[in-house]
C-alpha cells in the first residue's frame, strides 16, 4: 500500500481557490521502482516497473501528479525514477 499522508488540506485549497488551477504542466517520464495499491480514488495503482507518464509535483508535498494506462492521479514521488 502507499497511503501515508494526509491530504484533506490540500484538497480543500484546489476546491476553495479553483482559479489557481491553471493550464497542467507538461511533465516527465518516469519508472516505478515499486508497486503500488490507490486507496482513494484519486490516487493510481500501478506495478513496479511501470512506466508513467506527464509525472510533475503535486500541490500535495511527497505526491506526485502521473498517468499511467490513460488514467491519472497521485503517486508517492519516493516510488519512482525519472527517466
Amino acid at each position: 500500500m502507499c497511503f501515508g499522508q494526509k491530504r484533506v488540506a490540500a484538497r480543500a485549497l484546489l476546491f476553495e481557490n479553483p482559479s489557481s488551477l491553471q493550464s497542467a504542466p507538461i511533465g516527465r517520464d518516469a519508472k516505478a521502482m515499486y508497486s503500488c495499491e490507490a486507496e482513494h480514488s484519486n490516487e493510481l495503482s500501478f506495478p513496479q516497473g511501470a512506466n508513467l507518464s506527464n509525472v510533475y509535483p503535486s500541490v500535495e508535498p511527497g505526491w506526485l501528479q502521473a498517468t499511467y494506462e490513460g488514467k491519472t492521479g497521485l503517486i508517492p514521488e519516493n516510488y519512482v525514477v525519472y527517466l
